[in-house]
């Protein structure tokens, strides 16, 4: 996969709303999460589902869904790139 894709969300991460930022970069994974704009924990690893298995806090959702890994528009995406 080529390098640059990210995403971002909002969740809950030691009890205070928190911003997960995604990327894939050089085939790693990375999630780093913000609260109050701080950089709290940042984890990577090169399997996507391995990365979330390290967070452990969204036990409820695919890791690769995610990543955005599952969605049709997403894969299209990738494959143009």
């Amino acid at each position: 996969m080529e390098e640059g894709y990210k995403s971002v969300f909002q969740y809950i991460f030691n009890n205070v709303r928190s911003t997960f930022i995604q990327e894939l970069e050089d085939e790693e994974y990375i999630v780093q999460i913000f609260t109050n704009s701080t950089l709290v924990k940042t984890y990577s690893t090169i399997d996507p589902n391995k990365v979330w298995l390290l967070i452990d806090r969204l036990p409820n959702y695919s890791r690769k869904n995610l990543f955005g890994l599952e969605n049709s528009y997403i894969q299209i995406c990738i494959q143009q790139i």
